[in-house]
């Protein structure tokens, strides 16, 4: 080895110098056959300090011996490689490992050499990505500094930038996840899974003493807390605003007319979904978050405000289809003199038998919407037939059959799954198993499933009220009907549930008497 000619030539140290604790630090790998250029370089550096971390320093005699820590430390800053070691050229074969293999861009390499006619400067700042070439007889003290410095300020920036890219990555897969839920319950899960790997994209990661509270406040002072951490779980009993502490009050305050807030301490975002209904996230202890650390944070608190609002208004339309839906059923009923309870009965035991049937919760719950227009098509009928107290005649008979199919096609082209259900309830609610039903005469699982079931629900209902046409008829006479009918008119497993259910029909039909 040859040193600087020059003042500043290294001076070895009697015994290693102290170095910084690992933790907080920049990890600087010294690769080299030689144990001068170790503690020579150790003497150099051991006072380093960047960014207000200090360095540490690991060693590695060979290429192969670096190349086990670089697998082992993925968290190397800089690498002063030395070109011949174990080979003449294995800290060039290095380089090539570290990029290629192990898919390291990030760390930042200093090739230095003692004999650079091995690997000539141009040559190798053509071929291989390295960051600095040195001749080990130009690295003077302060030249070592500076490489150094150049180094980690460039791997730092490397390393902020991937970052902040996984961080706006996960700002993304965030958002978009909290766009796609259907459901505030959904919309509360996802919040509650994503915010944790979007917190641990940002500096905030390394807080030890983060608080939450995530709460439903109802009329103003009702308070429902969900889910509170840390220093604030005590507060998971409280029920009214009120009995929150004086800083919280504040901060609920700042929310109302923010509707989000991220500073360098805490966060918190306040979505409303009516005028008395109102849910608050608070999180306080983010210390260690940067300026662009809030920025993402702002952005996913923005956008999930945007989110819950979108999912709002999107359950308020729905909930108006359905309203529409609802009291379109029960004006088909009230024109045809019978009560608009008898569509929340079959509404209701159409959902009761679905959900024994094994039918999708989503399947469900279009059908409990759906239903309650089985016969929509009777808008179509004229009223002396369809009021008519005595029994139709054969020509009076084939209009009211008709009902069925006018029903279906009123309904049939639109794009909403409710009415698109209750078109096709429309249609098949009057098929028969043994396919001697109307109006196409479909058999047994011809016929849809929402159909057979609504059949079910409806008979069972209409038998047991009182009709223009005749009284109600007692419960014995009804459960003798269907077990008649099973196979014939009814599919035989929807009856079998039907009775299997009897205690909860009533139920359903007591607190919709008419």
């Amino acid at each position: 080895m040859t040193f600087a000619p020059s003042e500043e030539r290294f001076l070895f140290a009697e015994e290693r110098p102290a170095e910084v604790p690992h933790h907080g630090v920049w990890k600087v790998l010294i690769v080299d056959d030689e144990p001068e250029v170790h503690s020579v370089t150790r003497l150099a550096l051991h006072d380093v300090v960047f960014a207000g971390r200090g360095l540490e320093l690991i060693s590695a005699h060979s290429a192969s011996e670096a190349e086990d820590i670089m697998r082992r430390h993925s968290d190397i800053a800089v690498i002063l490689l030395d070109v011949v070691m174990e080979t003449d050229n294995a800290g060039l074969e290095l380089i090539r490992r570290i990029r290629d293999t192990m898919r390291n861009t990030a760390t930042r390499i200093i090739l230095r050499t003692g004999q650079p006619g091995q690997a000539p400067e141009r040559d190798v700042i053509i071929r291989y990505d390295i960051n600095d070439y040195r001749e080990k007889t130009d690295l003077t003290s302060s030249h070592l500094f500076t490489a150094i410095y150049g180094a980690l300020r460039a791997y730092r920036d490397i390393n902020a930038l991937e970052h902040h890219q996984e961080g706006l990555e996960e700002v993304i897969a965030a958002t978009s996840a909290l766009f796609e839920c259907q459901s505030l319950s959904a919309f509360t899960r996802t919040a509650e899974y994503r915010f944790p790997k979007l917190l641990a994209k940002t500096t905030a990661s390394r807080a030890t003493n983060i608080d939450m509270i995530w709460a439903k406040r109802v009329d103003g002072d009702n308070l429902d807390v969900i889910a509170a951490t840390g220093a604030l779980r005590p507060l998971a009993g409280c029920t009214t605003v009120s009995d929150l502490p004086e800083i919280l009050l504040q901060r609920f305050d700042e929310l109302e007319k923010a509707g989000s807030i991220v500073t360098g301490t805490w966060l918190g975002g306040l979505y409303r979904e009516s005028a008395t209904l109102e849910y608050v996230f608070y999180m306080e202890g983010l210390h260690a978050l940067t300026p662009t650390d809030r920025n993402l944070l702002d952005v996913y608190m923005r956008q999930a405000t945007s989110a819950f609002d979108n999912l709002v208004l999107s359950q308020q339309l729905d909930e108006t289809q359905r309203e529409i839906v609802y009291r379109l059923g029960e004006a088909v009923e009230s024109r045809s003199q019978e009560t608009g309870n008898h569509v929340k009965r079959v509404a209701e035991i159409s959902r009761l038998i679905a959900r024994g049937a094994g039918l999708s919760p989503r399947d469900c719950d279009i059908i409990f919407h759906a239903s309650p227009l089985h016969d929509v098509g009777k808008i179509a009928i004229p009223d002396a037939i369809l009021n008519k107290p005595g029994k139709l005649t054969a020509d009076e008979w084939e209009i009211m059959k008709t009902h069925a199919t006018k029903g279906y096609e009123m309904l049939a082209n639109s794009e909403r799954p409710i009415l698109k259900a209750a078109a096709v309830i429309a249609r098949d609610h009057h098929e028969k198993w043994d396919g001697s039903g109307y109006p196409e005469g479909r058999r047994g699982e011809e016929i849809d499933i929402m159909g057979r079931i609504t059949a079910v629900a409806d008979v069972f209902d209409a038998l047991g009220s009182d009709r223009c046409y005749k009284k109600a008829w007692p419960l014995d006479n009804v459960l003798d009907l269907f077990r008649r009918e099973s196979g014939k008119h009814f599919d035989p497993k929807l009856v079998d549930i039907l009775f299997d259910n009897l205690d909860t029909i009533k139920e359903i039909q007591q607190r919709y008497s008419d």
